[in-house]
């Protein structure tokens, strides 16, 4: 069910970064890396300083055991990248 409500939400706004960071945390939530991957690319690729995706892509290369990525991409979040990733439940 959320899945499908954050396709809709895509469907209506391809570009809003706000919905392609819930897609790419439903992903990575989900077992799916590979395609959060793939999303988090787009939104960084976008808006390179995008504090919450820099957040969870420092936290899931954490728990790959890349403390280099996951140190880089703290850096890139900001002061508030010891927080968790923000998470939006929509």
């Amino acid at each position: 069910e959320m899945l499908k409500q954050i396709q809709a939400d895509l469907l209506k706004a391809p570009l809003d970064l706000k919905a392609q960071y819930t897609a790419a945390a439903w992903m990575f939530e989900h077992g799916h890396a590979d395609e959060g991957l793939r999303w988090a690319e787009k939104i960084l690729k976008d808006a390179p300083n995008h504090p919450e995706m820099n957040r969870l892509l420092a936290v899931y290369y954490e728990k790959q055991g890349n403390a280099g990525l996951a140190n880089y991409y703290r850096l890139q979040a900001g002061p508030d990248s010891e927080a968790a990733p923000a998470r939006d439940t929509k």
